[in-house]
């Protein structure tokens, strides 16, 4: 027994100097990201993507860029779904698990665990605000498009 516990002592020794600097990679990485996003692209727009379900309970952790307490930057939302009289998750009729109270937590006051759970998954967030740039862009051009043949329909029927 003493063997076992001098050797869990001596293997955390090992371990932890790893653990804390992959946490200070993640956690320079995620500093130098909001930055990127907020002050170099100025980007104010929210996208997320899924960092893990309970199938038990139906809950899930979500990695989340989007504004709370006016501040955009990356979040780690854990949404807890509706339960029924019986303390059962609901669902909707195609299946899905019905949402009630959120917690959201500024991604650097999570564990360390959370941390690094959500960071793996932060090349797919980017890839989401890709996604959702375009979006916004081809929406935003077919909007100006309308609103140029607004203002010259405006224009032209004041000349009349």
């Amino acid at each position: 027994m003493n063997n076992d516990i001098a050797s869990s002592t001596q293997r955390l020794r090992e371990l932890s100097p790893r653990v804390l600097a992959l946490d200070e990679q993640a956690r320079q990485t995620v500093d130098r990201v909001e930055t990127f996003l907020r002050d170099e692209c100025r980007l104010e727009l929210p996208a997320s993507t899924l960092v893990a379900r309970d199938a038990d309970n139906a809950s899930e952790v979500l990695l989340s860029y989007d504004r709370h307490h006016d501040a955009f930057k990356l979040w780690v939302v854990l949404r807890s779904p509706q339960l029924d009289e019986r303390n059962k998750p609901q669902f909707a009729p195609d299946g899905t698990p019905i949402f009630g109270e959120s917690t959201i937590t500024a991604w650097k006051d999570c564990d360390r665990t959370i941390r690094m759970m959500s960071f793996a998954k932060l090349p797919e967030l980017l890839n989401q605000l890709t996604m959702r740039v375009e979006q916004t862009i081809e929406v935003s051009e077919r909007a100006a498009t309308a609103g140029a043949q607004l203002l010259a329909a405006m224009n032209g029927s004041v000349k009349s």
